[in-house]
């Protein structure tokens, strides 16, 4: 089977047919309607061999016919509309990360422990930390020998958090969380506007809705058809976006006013 590969991007050639034997249309397509009203690709024509008269002549008969390959407008939509869902779910998951501030267990994640003999390792290899509560952290250490090493880990962070080891288990560290300063409170904001700038005008965040939609509308724009189906291909498109721009505002605005608040 001759199959013809178009500049399209990856997500929509998952969910296409493009075949010289195989016409793929929409359910609304699919009565008895002629093909030249449906969306369709044309194959570019092939580069010119050199040669003489013969040469020509001879490919002049070899030459097969312009192939007309059908898209699935219902299945570019559908393709669309899962990659700005995921760009929805991956803001929601990045502004969740910003709104606990300090009371993310990872917090202490990137910090190193220096260990006997000059060597060190990193702080899950050693401990672990979890969600005390709305106020504090607990820190489980592995090797009770490894206790103060934690300790002057944390402390040294400059985090303002002073780690208090339990009475009655050396290896169980308590971590009460500092007061939110409305400096911090700011801070977090900020960060959210440009978490949510990022994923919704960036030119290079290919998970950003105005670069899903500049690349659908482009891929588009290339294909050839019936105007009005291609208009309202792109006219939905837009739609789409819209509405997820409008959701991607609206968690936006609410995580802003949970640091806030």
């Amino acid at each position: 089977m001759n199959v013809l590969r178009l500049s399209l991007s990856r997500s929509f050639s998952r969910n296409l047919v493009f075949s010289s034997r195989t016409f793929l249309q929409p359910a609304s397509l699919q009565r008895s309607v002629p093909f030249s009203t449906s969306v369709y690709a044309r194959a570019k024509a092939s580069k010119k061999s050199k040669g003489g008269k013969a040469a020509k002549g001879k490919q002049a008969k070899e030459e097969p016919a312009e192939e007309v390959e059908f898209l699935d407008p219902e299945a570019i939509i559908k393709a669309i509309t899962a990659e700005f869902s995921a760009t929805g779910s991956a803001f929601k998951e990045k502004a969740a990360e910003i709104q606990k501030g300090r009371a993310d267990p990872k917090i202490f994640d990137h910090l190193n422990i220096e260990l006997d003999h000059h060597e060190t390792s990193s702080f899950t290899e050693v401990a672990q930390t979890t969600l005390r509560g709305p106020k504090a952290l607990n820190v489980t250490v592995f090797d009770p020998a490894n206790t103060k090493r934690v300790v002057s880990a944390i402390i040294g962070a400059d985090l303002n958090m002073n780690p208090e080891v339990d009475p009655l288990n050396p290896q169980m560290l308590k971590v009460p969380l500092p007061l939110v300063s409305s400096e911090v409170k700011e801070g977090q904001a900020k960060a959210l506007k440009a978490t949510y700038e990022n994923f919704k005008n960036s030119t290079t965040n290919k998970q950003s809705l105005s670069y899903i939609r500049g690349k659908a509308l482009k891929d588009v724009k290339a294909a050839e058809g019936t105007k009005n189906i291609l208009t309202k291909l792109a006219a939905d498109i837009e739609k789409l976006h819209k509405k997820y721009a409008d959701d991607l505002l609206k968690e936006y605005k609410q995580a802003t006013q949970v640091v806030l608040k």
